[in-house]
């Protein structure tokens, strides 16, 4: 669990860093140096022997930066009530030789939902009492190895096309699903990371994706921001009458770009004219709902290998009456399913919160049998009291694979957002 909170924390000052942490890292608690306590200058003599080169951040001289060739690790070095720590990790991305500290960082995640109406249609067909799900995490690297032969190699899932009891229909794409309902077609763009070459200054971000997705499509004669639309953060919205590059037609388009914590998806939606449109979405705000349409059925063969999310929130605190610092107050988890192809499966789910390095540790963890019910229900048995728990469950596609969204059907607040390594 040491392991745990200490890479999220890593995590957390390698984001606000700019550098991206790899799946290496290592845990130390320190002992004496040359029969002395263990202070960050001795380490840092003990490190620079080794042919290392430490470079401290500005904001604590307990962070640094340790230089050898093309290898950079982050370094942390912290002294508690349970000892002193050396935290190492791996970078796969570099960050600046001098290094900032982030003060308020949160999780980030890919919102999903659930549009409204109720099942019909011949095709995978979402039920409508399935809650909305919000946030994905990604998967992380796997500590523990499956408990039963899991599949290896790409992975093709069995449903990429649904059909909504409201008329809109979604069909996955490489780049986008494409969701379609009379003359209206939408493209709903995966989410990406947002970077400096998408916002200002060196861009506006609706100018960044409508260059990257509306212009390829369309030459827009009038552009529309729709002032009268008040939001925080400000909409992010374009409309106007278009030209269709492909065929030449004359129609009406818009463009929406959703921001979410780090990440962003721009939704581009065309129709043949603006009354047609206007019908459809009186407000600029109701494009977005369209996301809720990247939702597809799952099939049993579908489950089968190792699912997780991992997530962390931190807050740096300070002491009001001197402003010193008072330490990290941290928030981690992890959930990690194991589902064989047998009908069984095994979790484990753990946890931290609290000030750093003392901290509340829960760990649970279950094995049991699993089914499927209409491709939209799961049953695991065995859960917390021996119980049997129902989930609700779909898919949302997001750029080369898919996150798992499961949502307890008698406890909707308990859910998981999971990727498959």
């Amino acid at each position: 669990m040491v392991r745990m909170a200490a890479k999220a924390d890593m995590d957390l000052t390698a984001k606000g860093a700019g550098a991206t942490l790899g799946g290496k890292y290592e845990v130390y608690r320190l002992g004496a140096i040359g029969g002395a306590p263990a202070t960050f200058p001795a380490v840092k003599v003990l490190v620079e022997g080794q042919g290392w080169t430490l470079v401290p951040s500005p904001k604590g001289e307990t962070w640094g930066w340790l230089d050898k060739g093309p290898t950079r690790l982050l370094l942390n070095f912290t002294t508690g009530k349970d000892g002193t720590w050396l935290y190492l990790a791996e970078l796969t991305q570099r960050a600046p030789a001098v290094a900032t500290m982030p003060t308020n960082v949160s999780p980030s995640g890919t919102p999903s939902g659930t549009p409204s109406g109720t099942p019909g249609g011949t095709r995978a067909t979402p039920p409508a009492s399935t809650p909305p799900t919000q946030g994905a995490a990604a998967a992380p690297v796997a500590n523990t190895p499956p408990s039963a032969s899991l599949p290896s190699g790409p992975r093709r899932f069995q449903f990429t096309r649904t059909e909504f009891d409201d008329g809109w229909v979604a069909v996955e794409q490489p780049d986008y699903v494409q969701v379609t309902k009379g003359a209206i077609t939408a493209y709903l763009f995966y989410r990406v990371v947002m970077t400096d070459q998408m916002r200002p200054p060196v861009t506006e971000v609706l100018d960044y994706f409508w260059n990257r997705d509306g212009r390829p499509r369309f030459d827009l004669q009038n552009a529309n921001r729709r002032p009268e639309e008040s939001s925080y953060p400000p909409l992010q919205y374009v409309e106007g009458d278009v030209t269709e590059r492909a065929t030449g037609k004359r129609a009406f388009a818009a463009m929406s770009v959703s921001l979410n914590t780090g990440g962003a998806l721009s939704i581009l939606v065309m129709a043949p004219d603006k009354p047609t449109y206007y019908a459809a979405f009186p407000r600029a705000a109701d494009v977005e709902r369209l996301i809720n349409y990247n939702k597809f059925a799952v099939a049993p063969g579908d489950l089968a290998g190792y699912w997780s999310e991992s997530s962390a929130a931190s807050a740096q605190m300070y002491y009001v009456q001197t402003g010193n610092y008072a330490g990290m107050n941290l928030a981690a988890s992890s959930h990690e399913f194991w589902i064989a192809p047998d009908g069984t499966y095994r979790s484990q789910h753990t946890g931290a919160t609290g000030m750093v390095r003392n901290q509340k540790i829960y760990q649970d963890s279950y094995r049991g049998a699993w089914r499927v019910s209409g491709n939209w229900e799961i049953t695991m048995t065995n859960r917390y009291g021996g119980k049997s728990d129902t989930f609700f469950m779909q898919f949302e596609v997001v750029k080369g694979g898919r996150i798992l969204h499961l949502t307890d059907k008698t406890a909707p607040g308990l859910q998981y957002h999971l990727g498959v390594q």
